[in-house]
């Protein structure tokens, strides 16, 4: 049954790969993050100290690697960050959140 319940699914994968990071936390380079900085419409990330953040309007949150492109963002359970990178550029975020919504920034800067 609940292979037939998208919202179930969802919330399943979501555990998952928060599981599976917490057993084996990906490392990325300095480059790699370097070219997931940036904005993205009314989203900001930034680069600091070797450690990416989060900004939409409010407080900055600090962002951690699930997997190479999405990110858990600290303090905020039910919301992660993936970069959609095309020729070694980030050029899209996609907001995901845990009931399987999502919405998406093109980058801007």
């Amino acid at each position: 049954m609940g292979e037939r319940n998208p919202q179930r699914k969802s919330l399943f994968e979501w555990v998952f790969v928060g599981q599976k990071a917490k057993l084996n936390p990906p490392r990325l380079d300095d480059k790699t993050l370097k070219t997931y900085a940036g904005v993205y419409g009314e989203r900001k990330v930034t680069l600091e100290n070797n450690v990416l953040h989060y900004q939409r309007t409010g407080p900055k949150y600090r962002i951690d690697p699930l997997t190479e492109t999405l990110f858990a963002v600290e303090g905020l359970d039910y919301f992660r960050v993936e970069f959609v990178a095309k020729a070694g550029q980030a050029i899209k975020l996609i907001g995901h959140y845990d009931n399987g919504d999502r919405d998406s920034s093109l980058r801007t800067k």
